[in-house]
């Protein structure tokens, strides 16, 4: 009996997905392969989506720092999460990587199951009264900055089981266009 248990335990333990952690920091110098923050990818167009990147149940780290760390890319979702296991993104509370993240864009596309969260503290108690919802920014820590496209793109299956919290959105456009560019972009969303 104690072999069929050790036996059992061993099968349930190898189909078990194991969640893992990835990291992305403009600064980093080290291989380049998400792993930590020494190794961590640099831009956000380097993310690597399935099979050995980003997957269902991960958590991408985004690194900050107090005056806004700029990224040049657009995160672009390329795998999905799943109704038990969603995708996070998020950006990094840990000392000399935690504050603000701006980047152009978050193209969700048609991915599903997946939360953007760019709070800074949990703690943090919203602003409710309408003349003060400015200080709600003390607590985001994704801001997204484009002349020339949106800020948040999802379309088709994409807003199924998707959460986006603690986003600051624009500047997007430019004088000359600002009634063109939206900071966000819901298209054709479907529902399954």
């Amino acid at each position: 009996m104690r072999k069929l248990t050790v036996v059992l335990w061993l099968v349930l333990l190898s189909t078990q997905a194991f969640s893992a952690n990835w990291y992305l920091d403009s600064a980093a110098a080290g291989l380049g392969n998400g792993t930590n923050w020494a190794n961590a990818w640099t831009t956000p167009s380097s993310v690597v989506w399935g099979g050995s990147g980003v997957k269902a149940g991960d958590t991408l780290w985004f690194s900050g720092n107090p005056t806004g760390k700029v990224y040049s890319s657009v995160l672009t979702f390329g795998a999905s999460g799943n109704a038990s296991s969603k995708i996070f993104v998020k950006i990094s509370r840990d000392s000399g990587h935690n504050g603000v993240a701006v980047l152009p864009a978050f193209s969700i596309n048609t991915r599903t199951n997946v939360t953007i969260d760019g709070s800074i503290s949990d703690s943090f108690i919203p602003y409710t009264n309408p003349w003060l919802l400015d200080a709600n920014t003390n607590n985001m820590g994704f801001r997204t900055i484009r002349t020339n496209g949106t800020g948040l793109y999802i379309t088709g299956a994409g807003g199924i089981d998707t959460t986006v919290r603690w986003l600051e959105m624009g500047p997007h456009g430019t004088i000359n266009n600002i009634g063109d560019v939206h900071s966000i972009q819901l298209q054709n969303l479907t529902e399954l």
